[in-house]
């Protein structure tokens, strides 16, 4: 029994085999033009998706100043100091009264106002955003300083304390030995320095200066040093009578040795004499002790 249908249906007979293999044919093209993307000119044209384009923001207008050499000083809105600037200093200012009279600055320490135009130097203010402002510095008033009110001290009595008078003890008598009473062989020793040279009471210079001789004077001699670098002469500057001076200041008339070796020597500084031969004795009278050869010896109490 044949099922009618509104469909070709496969016929597998020889007779029938051509027709099918166009049927085949038809169905695959048909799928592929469904199944293939449309061409660009056929699809529907795109509308372009612009991005959000930003928003430009205003450049604030920033300017470099410096104060002027006599100063100048930072306000607040209200008219209350708020720094002083020195000459010289390095601002920022951002903004400008109305008038262009006031500039609104920044200092490198981030203190922030209003200082005079005139005081700063600046260029391009114009150039800066104008605010709005009336400006009126307040200068702080100071009160007087009152005088100072002279006050009268009445000096205070000090009573006086009787001190008792300082006894000083009496002075000790000095024992002295007398020195040689002269040379017994008449040896002399003449000056020969081109200035005067200094009397000693000792053979050394570390004795003290007890005269002085001249060039060219002779002096009696009355012994010497073991050394015999050093004589003892006869001299009225000293209240004893003798001194020392060095050999090789002065040429003697022998041979030093025939001096006796005289240790008689001035323990004490005498006072400065004269270079005067005929000075007066020293006011002291310092302890002399002698073991010369010839002289009187005994105990003298001054």
């Amino acid at each position: 029994m044949n099922q009618k249908t509104n469909f070709y249906q496969w016929d597998a007979t020889p007779a029938k085999r051509p027709l099918n293999f166009l049927l085949l044919l038809a169905t695959a093209g048909l799928a592929a033009l469904l199944v293939m993307p449309a061409p660009a000119s056929l699809a529907a044209p795109s509308r372009a998706v612009t991005p959000n384009a930003p928003t430009a923001t205003p450049t604030a207008v920033v300017i470099n100043a410096v104060v002027g050499a006599g100063g100048a000083t930072l306000w607040n809105k209200d008219g209350a100091a708020i720094q002083t600037l020195n000459a010289g200093a390095n601002l920022v200012a951002t903004a400008r009264s109305t008038n262009s009279q006031w500039i609104y600055v920044q200092t490198d320490d981030g203190a922030a106002g209003w200082a005079a135009t005139n005081t700063l130097i600046a260029a391009n203010v114009a150039g800066l955003p104008a605010q709005s402002i009336s400006l009126t510095p307040v200068t702080p008033t100071t009160a007087p300083t009152a005088a100072p009110t002279a006050t009268l001290i009445a000096p205070t009595k000090v009573p006086l304390r009787a001190v008792a008078p300082t006894v000083l003890p009496a002075a000790e008598p000095v024992t002295v030995s007398a020195a040689p009473a002269g040379a017994t062989n008449g040896l002399t020793v003449q000056v020969t320095a081109g200035t005067a040279i200094n009397m000693r009471g000792g053979p050394g210079t570390n004795y003290a200066v007890v005269g002085r001789a001249q060039p060219g004077e002779t002096l009696v001699a009355l012994g010497r040093n073991a050394a015999a670098d050093w004589v003892q002469i006869q001299t009225k500057n000293t209240a004893y009578g003798f001194g020392w001076v060095a050999t090789r200041l002065v040429t003697a008339s022998a041979a030093l040795t025939d001096l006796p070796i005289a240790t008689s020597v001035l323990d004490a500084a005498a006072s400065t004499v004269s270079a005067s031969p005929a000075a007066q004795p020293a006011a002291s009278h310092p302890t002399v002790s002698s073991t010369g050869p010839t002289g009187l010896r005994g105990k003298l109490v001054i």
